[in-house]
């Protein structure tokens, strides 16, 4: 008699919920999640970018100290987290 092979249940996928940083100055610890990390820095990279394009330039150009020195007003979407 032959054992029949039971199909493995289906595993519920539960959404990863980012944690909302908290810097503890004490310690100089953050307490977080890596979800969260992640999130942030592609808003960051988003930020950079929008502040690339209103300088008119590109993420593989060269840039120059005075660009960097430039004060701008980014548009954003949202915060991050």
């Amino acid at each position: 008699m032959t054992n029949p092979v039971r199909p493995l249940p289906k595993a519920r996928v539960q959404p990863v919920v980012p944690l909302r940083p908290v810097f503890l100055e004490e310690t100089n610890e953050v307490v977080t999640n890596l979800e969260a990390i992640q999130i942030i820095r592609k808003w960051y990279e988003d930020l950079e970018t929008q502040a690339l394009l209103q300088l008119g330039l590109s993420p593989f150009d060269v840039l120059m100290d005075e660009d960097r020195r430039k004060e701008l007003k980014v548009e954003v979407k949202e915060p991050p987290v």
